[in-house]
């Protein structure tokens, strides 16, 4: 009959004392203070701590006066065991130590956990906690105090079965074991065919394929692998005693926190946790060993992230986090349940003892819902009960307690939506009377939603002979018995991983996790809501399997991840069904700068085996796949990658009636080894008709998605469709996809075509050392290290022909066979209506190589076997691509040729528009441009720009209260306080002018009174740019100061940046072009010495080898070239003047462009002649006197020939003018006009084409005692600048004064 227990404290420690004190008899005091050194020595401390009690206590008394006895609270009934509450208040802001009389504080620890606000006071001795036990319980909003109490992890190995059949016979024992034995074999020899399917599906972890993993296909797991097996987006916390983190079954499926740096002693992400990689040890770490391997030592809290961080007797967590996660298909050991999810590791039992506070799981329950876990799996009960007892009598009141603390600890798990999986213990004892009489069995009793207790079964599905039950208590059962799964084994410190079968509902528990987390898998799979514990909950009990004899639990079952995948399936189908498209006729598709009639082809490397379809990371590689017509149907059999990869196909999928729609992927590869997604939900296909549904709501554009995991070439997959108004399946074409993002041009470019060329960064190769790959040409980026740099003006003309020449001019060893080149070539495309408009296709042609627009592979010529034979060429076409029209477009080709001499390349391009009924190919010059590369001359005379030499330097104020944060520049959007160009020539400058200086000025040696006028505190981002038409030496540049964070851009790419990186190629082949160069800094002060070296020589400036592009031209009818917009308004002068704000720096040798300009638009004195100029002098409304002032003229000059023209400019006394053509410094201030006493005059050229508007920005600061502005401004040799060539911006006219 079972009994009552005797509820005491530790048992061992009892037994000990007793044993102890009988040896003390017999031996006399002192022989057994010799023999028991490690008591006597506890026995001393414990009289020195008795002593110290006596000490405190009465000072309390004396203070603060001892309570009366009508005044004591009532008794609270603590458990025995040790000097550690645990605590917690209705009124969350109540800290247990206040309460405390301050003398007895600092013998008390307290920690608060976050979550649950329970608070745990840890005392020094047993009387300090009886002292302050009053104080705490006088609190009113008190919800629950106890003593700290234990839990077990205890399990019946399989040597306990002789223990449990103790009062049966020999022969009896012998049967029931043998019974045992029997059950577990026939339930894996059932599950037989299944591991066959699963091999053939190289399913090949050898525990799982010779049968010892019965479970797995008695519960259907291998089942529920043909949805998933579990998302790397689910974490489960095992909370249990840590385990060996080394094991190659468990490491890789490791949640890391990547936000911790490991062993560097430092909380990285201030969660309170130190070097918490893997999860944490809240119990202890042990610190020494005995001679047999033994824990007899531990200290310390953290998880150490190098080592196996497990003690030699506590593999109980190992085991259980196998089953619940280990890895799959690795070819080793076992496979675990859900093998795709990530194991959060989270010790709570102590180094010595194995026992397990409560305390350190409630720890453990705060960190996992701070870090976020998703599921807890707890493989613990509660240590308070003897084998088979049976609950007839009340329960002590700290049992209340106990339930309150597990309840509250839990409650916020339950608010998150975390599912806690728990075991049922191994008492082989009623859960349903416990609960009747109040006695506490945590955390299985705690009745939540988020609760799910699990209860033992066997082979057969019956309950397991030491499991407990309850019919309202316990909710489902998994096996128990001979669960084979992870362990070690430590031979005097050396660990081996190793793997054996355990028993236990502890066991039980972790198969019931890991079926948890694939269906969280699934239910979050479309949102990314994992946290949802009662849904799961729920989905798992109606779904496992009741056996002929129902289980003495709630749901009477066993669980079944497979059906619960099913159930899972068909809810996720009800949600789809209630979803409408992503877009609609009326809602229009989203903007983007690239649609094309296709699909995007992703290569992924996989987590896992060829059945995980979870996709991690970011694609290896990205390129455009033509499925627009019969021509090119939607059958998939050659693939870049193949085993290891999954393949993604996405794009929008049109479909135009509404209803049931059918979806099909024919292919003789395993079904399983496939997945369709459609608006990022899975459709389910059939293993064997390959077929699913879903139902579309209405007609739009909904998100589809084919997985392929380890594609194999040459076998075909045939993606089908069946319309609700079909009745057979067939090809479908109405896909779409689309660029990422809208391209955008980098922010220093300059809004002009300069030229039609294409620039290329490539490298030399020898291919007998480094064969080229596939692999070659996507890695050509413009991230990588270049040692050549060159132009290309005619591809198809210089592609087609010799390669050598054009890469390697004068090299004798271009034309060796095993000379290769790699890199890219790279302009651009700007459809303009009524000029070109796309849709257009390209073809190119190659023997390895890769086009791109707008960052979408949309060629991708790789053949294995063209990439290493020389001559051998391939040509392929892209679909027809839609661009936005009076947008840029990134045209960039990636090259891999080996034996450049004997290689060719070429691309051309087509229109697609209907009307163009035979489209044949044209060379792409016709519609290619480049604001990076240029001839100036060249681009003058077809009127692309003017130029002007010299260096441009724009100045940013930063207004951040950071100084160390990194601003942004804009040459088209933010205008800078100050813009000067270098070198200074004189007063009379000529175009081809020999004056010269260095890149090596400071902000006040060039703007002279910057020092005295900038606040404190006050930084500035400088810009300096030009094109250049040298390069760097051997690829050496430096900017310096390096403190200012300086980026450097030449041609187009970044060649240095941030620590200091140097990419900038060391060959420059440019001839007679000339390529952008630009240079930030960031938080510069007006004294920073801004230098750029080349090849440690600082560069020279000149108005010769550096040239200015003036861009912003309109052609003569006022129409911006770029775009095609009006720009131009009525002819004559437009200006408007402004005192200058209060921050003004009066003696600045330039003009504050921010002063001056912040006025445009506003109320306040403007000027507009239709009659004159920048010819005359402007009067303004309420302007008199001589109080200086900031006058702007914006407007547009109009060129009347072409090439290098003077321009004089006459400056009255007291005033000072600048003159900006596009984004040019043309003309710098002179002097602070407050020191002009006379008036001067000076001239510059500038190159420009004939019979075009440039837009110039002119801006005077003036003291002139009339209260006029004179504008003088005069073209040699044509005449002043009257209203015959000057003309207001489109906004001018409105100017009237």
């Amino acid at each position: 009959m079972k009994v009552h227990p005797k509820i005491e404290g530790d048992k061992r420690e009892e037994d000990a004392f007793e044993a102890d004190d009988s040896v003390s008899q017999d031996r006399g005091v002192f022989a057994w203070v010799k023999t028991h050194p490690r008591w006597s020595t506890g026995i001393f401390l414990l009289l020195a701590a008795v002593v110290v009690v006596v000490a405190i206590t009465v000072p309390v008394c004396t203070v603060m006066g001892c309570p009366r006895k009508e005044n004591t609270p009532p008794k609270v009934e603590l458990s025995p065991g040790a000097p550690r509450l645990l605590v917690n208040y209705l009124n969350k802001s109540i800290n247990a130590l206040d309460l405390i009389p301050p003398i007895l504080q600092s013998y008390v620890s307290n920690l608060i956990l976050n979550s649950s606000a329970i608070q745990i006071l840890n005392f020094n001795t047993e009387s300090i906690l009886q002292e302050a036990l009053q104080f705490l319980t006088n609190e009113q909003s008190l919800n629950f105090i106890t003593r700290d109490f234990n839990m077990s992890n205890y399990f019946p190995n399989i040597t306990d079965y002789n223990a449990s059949f103790s009062n049966i016979t020999a022969s009896a024992q012998n049967s029931a074991l043998q019974t045992i034995l029997n059950e577990i074999q026939d339930a894996a020899a059932a599950g037989g065919f299944r591991r066959s399917l699963m091999q053939s599906a190289q399913i090949n972890d050898p525990f799982y394929v010779n049968g010892s993993q019965y479970y797995v296909d008695l519960v259907n797991a291998s089942g529920a692998w043909k949805v998933t097996a579990g998302s790397t987006s689910v974490v489960v916390a095992i909370i249990d005693s840590g385990l060996d983190l080394k094991h190659p079954d468990l490491l890789p499926n490791l949640w890391i926190n990547t936000k911790e740096i490991p062993g560097n002693g430092i909380d990285d992400d201030n969660n309170g946790y130190i070097d918490d990689i893997y999860g944490y040890n809240f119990a202890g770490q042990c610190s020494q060993y005995n001679s047999f391997g033994q824990c007899v030592a531990c200290n310390g809290t953290s998880m150490p992230w190098g080592d196996s961080s497990v003690d030699p007797a506590y593999f109980h967590g190992t085991h259980v986090s196998g089953i619940a996660g280990g890895v799959q298909n690795n070819g080793i050991g076992i496979t675990g349940i859900s093998p795709g999810i990530r194991l959060m590791i989270l010790r709570v039992s102590d180094c010595i003892s194995g026992n397990i506070a409560s305390s350190t799981v409630f720890q453990a329950f705060d960190y996992a819902l701070q870090n976020g876990a998703h599921v807890v799996s707890c493989s613990f009960a509660p240590s308070t009960y003897s084998y088979g007892f049976y609950a007839l009598s009340p329960a002590p009141s700290y049992h209340a307690a106990w339930t309150s603390a597990y309840v509250t600890a839990m409650q916020p798990l339950a608010a998150k939506g975390i599912l806690a999986v728990v075991a049922a213990g191994n008492d082989d004892m009623d859960l349903d009377a416990l609960q009747t009489w109040g006695w506490s069995y945590c955390p299985c009793l705690v009745n939540m939603p988020n609760v799910l207790c699990v209860g033992g079964t066997d082979a057969l599905n019956q309950p397991a002979f030491f499991s407990n039950y309850g019919k309202n208590t316990v909710h489902l059962g998994s096996p128990a018995m001979q669960v084979y799964s992870t362990l070690y084994a430590n031979n005097s410190g050396v660990i081996s991983h190793t793997y054996g079968p355990l028993n236990g509902t502890s066991m039980a528990t972790p198969i019931v996790t890991g079926s948890a987390a694939m269906t969280l898998s699934l239910l979050g799979a479309s949102n990314g809501n994992f946290y949802q514990a009662v849904q799961a909950k729920s989905l798992l009990m109606s779904s496992a399997t009741l056996p002929s004899v129902p289980l003495p639990f709630i749901s009477q079952s066993r669980v079944n991840p497979g059906l619960s995948m099913l159930q899972t399936t068909a809810q996720l189908k009800s949600v789809l069904t209630a979803q409408s498209p992503l877009y609609t006729a009326s809602s229009g598709l989203p903007p983007t700068s690239l649609s094309f009639q296709g699909m995007l082809e992703s290569y992924y490397v996989t987590a896992g085996n060829q059945f995980y379809g979870t996709l991690a990371g970011s694609p290896v590689d990205i390129s455009l796949r033509n499925v627009s017509s019969p021509s090119y149907p939607t059958n998939f059999s050659s693939f870049k990658y193949s085993s290891g990869y999954i393949v993604s196909f996405t794009a929008l999928v049109q479909y135009n009636v509404t209803g049931v729609w059918g979806i099909q992927v024919s292919t003789t590869a395993n079904s399983l080894t496939t997945w369709v997604y459609i608006n990022g939900q899975n459709v389910p296909l059939n293993s064997t008709t390959q077929f699913g549904v879903f139902t579309a709501k209405s007609v739009g554009w909904y998100s589809f998605e084919l997985r392929i995991a380890y594609p194999q070439n040459n076998v075909r997959y045939a993606l089908l469709m069946k319309s609700p108004r079909a009745t057979t399946y067939s090809s479908y074409y109405d896909f779409l996809a689309n660029a990422s993002s809208i391209f955008q041009m980098p922010d220093y470019t300059q809004n002009a075509q300069l030229s039609g060329v294409w620039q290329a960064f490539y490298n030399k190769v020898n291919t007998t050392s480094s064969p080229l790959t596939i692999s070659s040409v996507p890695q050509s980026t413009p991230t990588s290290q270049y040692q050549y740099t060159t132009t290309v003006t005619d591809p198809i003309q210089a592609i087609s022909g010799n390669l050598a020449s054009l890469f390697f001019p004068g090299d004798s060893t271009a034309t060796e066979s095993s000379t290769a080149a790699v890199g890219f070539m790279t302009t651009y495309l700007l459809p303009i209506p009524n000029t070109w408009t796309s849709p257009i296709t390209f073809s190119v042609t190659c023997g390895g190589c890769q086009l791109l627009v707008d960052g979408v592979v949309v060629i991708d010529i790789y053949e294995p076997i063209l990439i290493n034979q020389a001559g051998t060429v391939l040509t392929k076409s892209s679909p027809c691509l839609t661009l936005t029209n009076n947008a840029p477009h990134q045209l960039l080709l990636r090259f891999a040729l080996s034996a450049i001499s004997q290689s060719t390349m070429s691309i051309q391009y087509a229109s697609c528009a209907a009307s163009v009924k035979a489209p044949s190919l044209l060379p792409v010059r016709l519609i290619i441009y480049n604001p990076f590369v240029w001839q100036p001359e060249t681009a003058a005379t077809y009127g692309y720009a003017a130029f002007i030499g010299g260096l441009q330097c724009d100045v940013y104020l930063n207004s951040n209260s950071n100084n160390n944060q990194t601003l942004s520049f804009s040459a088209q959007q933010i205008r800078p306080i100050y813009k000067f160009r270098l070198p200074s020539c004189g007063s009379d400058e000529t175009i081809n002018a020999t004056c010269g200086g260095t890149w090596s000025f400071s902000l006040e040696s060039v703007l002279t009174g910057l020092n005295s006028g900038t606040p404190a505190g006050v930084t500035y981002g400088v810009r300096c740019w030009t094109t250049w038409n040298q390069g760097f030496t051997n690829g050496l540049i430096a900017v310096t100061p390096t403190a200012a964070n300086p980026v450097a851009y030449l041609g187009g790419i970044q060649i240095y940046g941030s620590g200091g990186s140097n990419l900038a190629p060391s060959t420059t082949l440019l001839g007679n072009m000339y390529q952008m160069l630009v240079v930030d800094w960031f938080n510069v002060t007006y004294s920073d010495n801004l230098v750029v070296t080349n090849n440690q020589v600082v560069v020279p400036i000149n108005l010769i080898t550096m040239r200015l592009p003036i861009t912003g031209l309109a052609g003569a009818s006022g129409n911006d070239l770029m775009n095609g917009s009006a720009v131009v308004g009525a002819f004559g002068a437009c200006s408007i003047t402004a005192y200058p704000a209060s921050n003004d720096i009066k003696k600045l040798t330039t003009n504050n462009l921010t002063a001056a300009i912040a006025a445009m638009g506003t109320p306040l004195p403007s000027a507009y002649n239709g009659v004159s100029g920048l010819d005359t002098s402007y009067a303004y409304p309420r302007i008199s006197g001589s109080k200086a002032r900031y006058t702007q003229a914006e407007g547009y000059y109009f060129t009347y020939s072409t090439g290098a023209q003077t321009i004089q400019v006459v400056e009255n006394a007291a005033s000072s003018t600048m003159i900006v053509m596009g984004n040019v410094t043309v003309r710098n201030a002179p002097i602070p006009f407050s020191l002009k006493s006379s008036s001067s005059s000076s001239s510059f050229q500038v190159y420009y084409p004939a019979y075009f508007n440039l837009y110039t920005n002119v801006i005077t600061k003036t003291g002139s005692p009339d209260g006029k502005t004179y504008f003088n401004f005069t073209t040699l040799n044509e005449g002043p600048w009257s209203s015959f060539y000057w003309a207001c911006t489109i906004f001018g006219s409105t100017l009237n004064g």
